[in-house]
């Protein structure tokens, strides 16, 4: 840490203001989130393309993201601002939230091909290149936010809450506003207004109140990082890929299940309003967030994964059991939540990865490893709503059908609750390879005397 940084106390510190203002940017970009994961539906039902057709269109928009991430990484790695390294990649949640808009105004004269072309060079600008440099610059500017592994537990605990109730209301508003205005002429622009609008703006709070601090004199200056050493960085840093699948199978199973919720209540329950008071349920996640701190005191992050992904296979599985009983359905979904608490941490994996490479190859990598998280994020997502759509397809989902066949109806189920259980039973099997946090103490002694040396 620079000798200025250590002189002023309000900088690289918690402080209970900086919640709010930390937690914006984060709860922007889950809505945001939230409201893409409404593409297959949008696309099925408002503009009339066939699922599989959809699929396959976000499946090629998934292939640039491979390329983007990493770029992105590198460019934040190179970045030295006066803003600092990665504070200057905030303006990208304006920008996510603009062609989101554009995205759901998808012109109705267009043909097939015309309105797949416009999804999908929308969605590929939000996807592949806007949460390309807001993920990859996350981890990145909250080590320079907040120095000590104790902040920035702090300010994930007490952020997070601000944005699942965010991303919870969003939830439980989108089916109500999808009734209301998904069938008419326009409507989808009136829904993806009212989300960008406030969170646009919102946003941008963490911008313009939570400085950088430099970690050390040198980074000020310091650009020897080469594509070489950044990939080298990479390569023999196994934990990132660790922590990657971790990331990349809890956005199969969060953004799978909010990409079919839509069609169980609709189809299998008979209800769609009900999906927003199961979007609701998700207000108990912020009063067990805030209690993360002292449960990270007794079990490290890598434990609690273990934990999670017991609880998400119990949570299925009574869901599954239960089928349509509304009780069932709501302490399963309660069950199943839990695991999202960890989901919520997964900055502190990054922050121990980026620890390890330094220890391992004596240059800090920081945007580019964040970019490979970033990347198995959104191809969680997008593998989400191909998986969703190529399923439906194959069982004969007709989104003109007011009823739909048996075996559509079985496909739906099966998405909704025996796919998530089967991906938390292999997300237990690839965190039981996580042994960071056993060392990571005697990493840590190491680099520092390092960095003091």
């Amino acid at each position: 840490m620079s000798k200025n940084a250590a002189e002023n106390g309000s900088l690289g510190k918690f402080r209970a203001w900086k919640v709010p203002a930390w937690a914006s940017r984060a709860a922007a970009l889950t809505v945001n989130i939230a409201v893409l994961l409404q593409v297959q539906y949008y696309c099925t039902d408002a503009l009339g393309l066939a699922p599989g057709l959809v699929g396959m269109v976000l499946l090629a928009s998934k292939l640039f993201d491979g390329f983007s991430d990493l770029i992105a990484g590198f460019i934040i790695d190179k970045t030295h601002s006066k803003l600092g390294k990665a504070r200057p990649y905030e303006f990208c949640i304006m920008l996510a939230w603009l062609f989101t808009v554009f995205m759901f105004s998808t012109p109705a004269k267009f043909s097939t091909t015309g309105k797949l072309i416009w999804v999908f060079v929308t969605y590929t600008m939000i996807c592949s290149v806007f949460q390309t440099f807001l993920n990859a610059s996350d981890s990145v500017y909250m080590s320079r936010a907040f120095l000590s592994a104790g902040d920035q537990t702090k300010i994930l605990s007490f952020g997070s809450p601000i944005q699942m109730i965010c991303s919870i209301a969003a939830g439980a508003t989108l089916p109500i506003l999808i009734n209301m205005f998904g069938k008419q002429p326009g409507g989808w622009t009136k829904i993806s207004l009212i989300f960008a609008v406030p969170y646009g703006i919102l946003g941008m709070a963490r911008f313009l109140f939570i400085k950088e601090v430099p970690l050390d004199e040198k980074e000020e200056t310091s650009n020897h990082l080469t594509f070489k050493m950044l990939l080298d960085n990479i390569r023999t840093n196994k934990y990132i890929f660790i922590v990657s699948v971790f990331a990349l199978l809890s956005g199969l199973i969060q953004n799978g299940g909010s990409a079919v919720s839509t069609y169980y209540f609709q189809y299998i329950y008979g209800d769609l309003n009900v999906a927003g008071l199961f979007g609701a349920l998700g207000i108990i996640t912020p009063f067990i967030l805030v209690i993360m701190p002292l449960l990270m005191k007794k079990w490290s992050l890598a434990k609690l994964s273990l934990i999670g992904a017991v609880l998400g296979v119990i949570g299925n599985l009574i869901k599954f059991a239960g089928g349509t009983n509304l009780v069932t359905l709501i302490i399963g979904n309660l069950i199943a939540m839990i695991p999202l608490m960890v989901t919520c941490m997964v900055n502190i994996f990054l922050i121990e990865c980026m620890d390890f490479g330094e220890w391992k190859n004596g240059v800090r990598v920081e945007g580019a490893l964040a970019s490979i998280k970033g990347f198995a994020d959104k191809l969680g997502a997008g593998l989400a709503s191909v998986l969703v759509g190529f399923v439906l397809q194959f069982a004969g989902y007709d989104g003109n059908a007011a009823v739909q066949s048996t075996s559509a109806n079985h496909a739906i189920i099966a998405l909704y609750s025996l796919v998530p259980l089967a991906l938390y039973v292999i997300q237990f099997i690839v965190m039981k390879q996580y042994d960071l946090d056993q060392k990571l103490p005697g990493i840590r002694e190491e680099l520092n005397a390092r960095r003091n040396g």
